[in-house]
């Protein structure tokens, strides 16, 4: 889902309001420089990984009825670098949001200083109501649309689990420190490795597979038991994939090549959220708003309700 989509069915901008079209563009330069600063990230990682840094050492234990895999990272990734432009793509995705409340802030003339606003990303019912004072001179619909997206609403299970709670905790984190501390770790595993029994023996269903992962000395260690079947070999091969990786408040771990996809996501359907209400009242002439030539317009004094 997109910008574009969101506020026009057709994803046509010369549909939209040039008021609400100009917002957009300038939300859109934030995003936009978040998403070079993940094309610089994935490159420089992807530089690394052509390095072939990554070993593997497959092991069949001494009773025959289970086999180890241990990978280990050899050649240091260029976190620090990474880490930094992680933290920069994080921060711009981030003010994209409060700049598009900005926009319409400022744009739609409403009583509120615009400069002043921040979007809110709430955790609880509560917290958002104490950000609410400072979103008083917004209308009501708009307050909805904020409202509409934020973590506690989105999930209601565990907020602080929500790509946007992530995304506005590692902000906070990265303006507190030099660079957030990201680490390699191992995102996927395309395993091949098949154990060759004992005649007539064939494997467990499930296969009985378990994971360690110690992301901080950057090895994974697998295991998978066969008993009482006997393993006589291992055959086929192990495809890899690591990428730097980051923890939330929370301690969960999370690649960042995929949260920024995800951040993506969530941060344009916010502000498709907030710019398609707008656009509907400043294009409706039945609206609230009273459209003059060159896109300049009258507002009535706002209602609580509207």
């Amino acid at each position: 889902m997109t910008i574009d989509s969101l506020i026009s069915p057709a994803s046509d901008p010369a549909n939209w309001h040039p008021e609400v079209a100009a917002a957009h563009r300038t939300a859109s330069i934030r995003i936009r420089q978040a998403m070079r600063r993940h094309h610089e990230m994935f490159e420089l990682m992807n530089a690394w990984r052509k390095l072939d840094p990554v070993t593997w050492h497959p092991t069949i234990a001494d009773d025959a009825m289970s086999w180890d895999l241990r990978i280990e990272v050899q050649q240091a990734p260029p976190l620090e670098e990474a880490s930094i432009l992680f933290a920069e793509a994080i921060h711009h995705l981030r003010t994209a949001l409060n700049i598009a409340l900005q926009e319409v802030a400022r744009r739609g003339r409403f009583p509120i200083k615009p400069a002043a606003l921040q979007y809110p990303l709430a955790l609880t019912s509560k917290e958002f109501k104490s950000h609410e004072r400072r979103l008083l001179g917004l209308p009501k619909y708009l307050k909805d649309a904020i409202l509409w997206r934020q973590p506690f609403q989105l999930n209601a299970a565990n907020p602080a689990a929500h790509t946007l709670a992530i995304l506005a905790s590692l902000d906070n984190e990265a303006k507190h420190r030099t660079n957030l501390a990201g680490v390699a770790a191992v995102e996927n595993i395309d395993s091949m490795l098949v154990p060759v029994l004992e005649a007539g023996a064939s494997l467990p269903t499930p296969r009985r597979i378990s994971y360690e992962v110690n992301a901080s000395e950057n090895w994974l260690f697998a295991r998978e038991d066969t008993s009482p079947h006997h393993i006589n070999d291992l055959s086929g091969s192990v495809d890899i994939v690591v990428d730097l990786s980051f923890t939330d408040s929370s301690g969960n771990a999370h690649p960042a090549t995929s949260f920024l996809q995800a951040a993506f996501e969530e941060t344009s359907t916010s502000i498709g959220y907030l710019l398609a209400p707008w656009n509907d009242r400043m294009s409706n002439p039945e609206s609230q708003f009273r459209v003059k030539p060159g896109a300049s317009f009258v507002r009535p004094q706002p209602q609580e309700g509207d």
